[in-house]
């Protein structure tokens, strides 16, 4: 056999060259070398053991969440006065949104299953082990955007959103898919569609209650320059603002956004006799245009008024007042025509110095808005609370 050509005519040292499947050298004295420690953290095997999460939230922790949402946000954002970004980076920046997404939702519906085990007297493995979980008098989903997924309310890394403050105020946990930043046809396409299909077909959990949030972004988001006028094209007031038959397009997709959803409702409770599913509904408030916006995210008001020349600090607020007040309108009919749907009458229930930024309360704004919610819970289902 040939011997191995070495470099520089050195022979080797024996035990040199070594495989590199062998496994790591030893130390001197015969000892292995320590490990270094994961930065990933222990690993489960064989799924024995629940990754750890905390309330409502996911495991990714709250910096890393917001700081991939952050970059999205500034890659997805990028105008003509910020550097091209290429569309390699764009697109990573949505698939690791939609993974930390979808691993909250996860991490969020284990939670659900061992709040409702402890109310019902079942262990862990217990109610996984079963087809169908103990009936609570209320099994309430949520599925919406910001004003039910929002984790700063005020004070960063603390939930301060209206799910987080409705489940201190009943004795029910809330399985919540909300995700801040979606709009109702998101919510309403064909991924989204499918995992509500799925959820409120699901017979272990057998949903009773839907709460629903949706319509914020598509409204009164970044697209809100679209239905409002320049001055100078209007007699100067701000009852002229609105471009009503661009406004009345954008309200028509919000509204069937939420007819399709209590259509899906109804095939639901038609196939499944005795099935009750009730919806409620909320229009958020009457938002106020600061220029305040929140972690890198807005303002989305005030830049869109004064695009169009309008004052934000007086004739602003009247103009949101006229869009929020065509919005709740709305949301009132859908409620009036459509059976066990419950409009949450929320709008003129905050203050000013109850807003966190331009579209979301602070937490104390939110409790007062969740108070909203419980109020309507205990009408419709007054057997539930005694």
């Amino acid at each position: 056999m040939a011997k191995k050509k070495v470099r520089s005519g050195r022979t080797p040292k024996p035990g040199a060259a070594r495989s590199r499947k062998s496994g790591p050298a030893k130390a001197k004295g015969g000892k292995k070398p320590p490990e270094r420690a994961s930065s990933r953290g222990p690993r489960t095997t064989g799924g024995s053991e629940a990754q750890p999460f905390s309330a409502r939230g996911p495991v990714t922790p709250p910096i890393k969440r917001r700081s991939v949402e952050a970059k999205a946000h500034a890659l997805l954002s990028a105008g003509a006065d910020k550097p091209l970004v290429p569309v390699k980076q764009v697109e990573r920046a949505r698939v690791v949104h939609r993974k930390l997404a979808d691993r909250e939702r996860k991490n969020r519906t284990q939670e659900y299953d061992k709040a409702v085990a402890e109310l019902s007297g079942v262990t862990t493995m217990g109610f996984a082990a079963r087809s169908r979980a103990p009936q609570l008098p209320l099994r309430i989903y949520a599925e919406g955007d910001s004003w039910f997924d929002f984790p700063f309310g005020g004070k960063p890394f603390r939930k301060g959103d209206v799910i987080a403050k409705l489940a201190e105020k009943i004795p029910y946990p809330i399985l919540n898919d909300a995700v801040r930043g979606e709009e109702v046809r998101q919510m309403l396409g064909v991924t989204q569609r499918q995992r509500l299909v799925e959820r409120l077909t699901d017979q272990k959990r057998n949903f009773n209650v839907v709460l629903f949030s949706g319509g914020g972004n598509d409204l009164v988001g970044d697209p809100f320059c679209l239905w409002i006028r320049p001055k100078s094209a209007t007699d100067g007031k701000p009852a002229s603002a609105v471009d009503e038959t661009a406004f009345a397009h954008a309200l028509g997709v919000v509204r069937a956004g939420y007819e399709q959803l209590i259509d899906i409702r109804d095939r639901i409770i038609e196939r499944e006799q005795g099935r009750r599913i009730a919806v409620f509904i909320h229009a958020y408030d009457l938002a106020i245009p600061s220029g305040q916006g929140v972690c890198g995210f807005g303002p989305w008001l005030l830049p869109a008024l004064k695009l169009q020349g309008w004052d934000g600090a007086t004739e602003g607020k009247e103009i949101l007042r006229i869009v929020m007040r065509k919005f709740d309108a709305m949301l009132q009919d859908i409620a009036f025509r459509r059976a066990d749907v419950h409009h949450v009458k929320t709008q003129g229930t905050l203050g000013e110095g109850e807003w966190n930024d331009e579209l979301h309360p602070t937490g104390p704004g939110f409790a007062k808005i969740a108070d909203c919610f419980a109020a309507s819970l205990r009408s419709v289902f007054p057997g539930a609370f005694t």
